[in-house]
């Protein structure tokens, strides 16, 4: 370019990016002061705290394993974040610090999900829009923001596809372990975050070696090398969480009863035509369309069944090379 210019495409994702980066920056300044926490954000802050939420105001916090008991008996999560909050709270008890936790989470999805967009396409378009897309949803800039394990497992779908890839990619039993680690740090985010584990199991299976038959012994190396920390959290966190929240009822002060959740009501014991309709309205929700987009794209156009459709079926499909140009 004359003169050293950067090309045009540079400029564009630059300056793109830094627009982006400009608006986050507004966003935490008007947000992070706020004061108003509601119930939920209350009751982790308590928790974390190692107190009750009928505690005494002016009672002083407690240890890191009372953080972990409030949290089986006063919180339906897994923990995670009440842990990482009773040590960030060791450090400041401002309201703008307590905020900062999830923000660091948003922040943090937001640059793994740039990083996919470059990996998967090698396109500093994509990588931009990728890290903006995230922020077009209300529900996820609020989650940012709100002092509960949200915004952690948000993060965790992101890391969790990152991490993958790389494991993948390594083909390595230490490259596999350190993925392990890393779901079972996002897994004490929320229980739900057991269906992002599914997802990455089935790229992990649909990915196999180059000359391995599919389901070989390749299958179960990496399901024990990355298995061992997820069952070992995922012990912890049945003994010191789940047996205490699996049927909770609330009374005046404490939680007994036997009377599962509402939560699980509503969807697991709903009956199969509720569930199925819960995932389908999720899967094809404008949230989760773009991922519900890409999935399919890599299935059927990248993926093994794209060779099942041309091999057994006939059937090739392909994008028109001049609609990948768009995005080169």
């Amino acid at each position: 370019m004359p003169g050293g210019a950067a090309p045009p495409s540079v400029f564009f994702a630059a300056t793109a990016l830094a627009v982006l980066c400009a608006a986050i920056v507004v966003y935490a300044v008007n947000n992070l002061p706020h004061s108003g926490f509601w119930w939920d954000e209350t009751a982790q802050l308590f928790s974390s705290l190692g107190l009750s939420h009928y505690a005494d105001p002016g009672a002083q916090p407690r240890g890191v394993l009372d953080a972990v008991a409030m949290n089986g008996v006063q919180n339906m999560d897994p923990g995670g974040f009440t842990v990482l909050g009773h040590y960030w709270l060791r450090i400041d008890d401002s309201v703008s610090w307590i905020r900062s936790l999830p923000f660091l989470f948003l922040v943090l999805s937001l640059l793994c999900t740039g990083y996919l967009g470059w990996r998967l396409t090698g396109s500093r378009y994509v990588a931009v829009v990728a890290f903006a897309i995230p922020l077009l949803y209300d529900q996820v800039l609020y989650a940012g923001m709100e002092n509960r394990a949200y915004s952690m497992e948000i993060t965790g779908v992101a890391v969790g596809v990152a991490a993958t890839l790389r494991a993948l990619a390594a083909g390595s039993a230490r490259g596999f372990f350190l993925l392990g680690l890393i779901l079972a740090l996002f897994m004490t985010s929320r229980y739900s975050y057991v269906f992002c584990l599914f997802a990455l199991f089935c790229m992990v299976l649909f990915n196999k070696p180059v000359g391995e038959r599919l389901f070989g012994s390749w299958v179960w190396r990496r399901s024990l090398y990355a298995g061992i920390p997820l069952v070992l959290i995922g012990a912890l966190v049945a003994i010191h969480s789940l047996r205490h929240q699996i049927w909770p009822e609330m009374t005046e002060n404490t939680y007994v009863g036997l009377s599962a959740p509402k939560y699980t009501e509503a969807s697991v014991l709903g009956g199969s035509t509720r569930l199925v309709s819960l995932v389908v309205g999720n899967v094809l929700s404008p949230v989760a369309l773009p991922i519900t987009v890409a999935i399919l794209y890599f299935l059927f156009l990248q993926g093994p069944l794209h060779g099942v459709l041309r091999t057994r079926y006939k059937v090739r499909v392909a994008v028109p090379r001049d609609v990948v140009s768009i995005f080169a």
